[in-house]
């Protein structure tokens, strides 16, 4: 993700700088063909109350496929969803390629094939935005919602968005959801500390590796042979406890141990 920060200073949302809690993030697309995300910058990047836009609109950020501009404070209240999702929801819009005209709100002329490497690339950019605003916010995948998932639930306007476009590459919010939750689980094993690491190897072993700390706690056909073992001062336990020694470690003694009776015990039938 090409995470570039550039202000809409000239915005209204901007001086008015009303803060909120993200409680979620809200997914939109352009409807709007062919313009990108620095171009989008220019046209908002105004007042609306001096009449310089004709609508009071502004996002956090726009994605396209070559950057993800973010435009506000993640925590800056927006206008992107038309209801009460403004005080809740982070918003982004995702820009929609060149190459076709919307008709009755239809893409017409819309080639999918052609423009899915274009697609491709700003569905996982957005997968990435939203993994940085979970891990941020202290996020779920559950709290991420498109425009009209908002409309349905009553917090946001009647808009189609993204599931009109979504679809024709075989995606949905769901699947958006569930690559979100894919990068999380790929991110928290990158930044896994050492201390964490250490922890997780520990109890791996502990489970798949006993430590043996006294000799109730060898298994009924290893018994005999740890009990001569420690008789003869071959285990000698761990300054801890007893015995202390690993399952894989009492295992390979005890080979050690019964290959060397057998072949003392074949030694002693040459003599006779």
């Amino acid at each position: 993700m090409n995470l570039v920060t550039r202000y809409m200073t000239k915005n209204d949302c901007y001086p008015e700088g009303r803060k909120i809690t993200p409680a979620g993030i809200m997914v939109h697309s352009t409807a709007t063909p062919g313009v990108m995300a620095y171009r989008w910058f220019e046209l908002w990047n105004k007042s609306y109350k001096a009449g310089e836009m004709n609508r009071e609109v502004c996002v956090h950020a726009f994605v396209d496929d070559t950057v993800v501009l973010q435009t506000l404070p993640w925590d800056m209240r927006a206008l992107h969803a038309g209801g009460r999702a403004n005080s809740t929801h982070i918003g982004f819009e995702i820009c929609e390629p060149s190459g076709f005209t919307y008709i009755e709100n239809s893409m017409s002329g819309y080639d999918a094939e052609a423009q899915e490497p274009y697609f491709r690339a700003v569905f996982t950019a957005s997968v990435e935005l939203c993994a940085y605003l979970c891990g941020l916010f202290d996020l779920t995948p559950d709290s991420i919602i498109s425009h009209n998932e908002g409309y349905a639930r009553g917090i946001a306007s009647n808009h189609a968005d993204v599931m009109h476009w979504f679809t024709k590459h075989g995606e949905s919010m769901d699947t958006f959801r569930a690559a979100v939750k894919t990068k999380l689980t790929e991110q928290e094993a990158q930044n896994m500390t050492k201390e964490a690491f250490d922890a997780l190897m520990m109890s791996y072993r502990d489970e798949n590796d006993p430590l043996y700390k006294t000799l109730d706690d060898v298994p009924p056909y290893w018994k005999d042979d740890a009990a001569h073992l420690v008789s003869k001062g071959a285990i000698k336990g761990d300054n801890v406890h007893s015995l202390g020694i690993r399952r894989s470690e009492l295992k390979a003694v005890i080979i050690s141990k019964r290959y060397a009776d057998s072949l003392l015990g074949l030694s002693a039938e040459a003599e006779k």
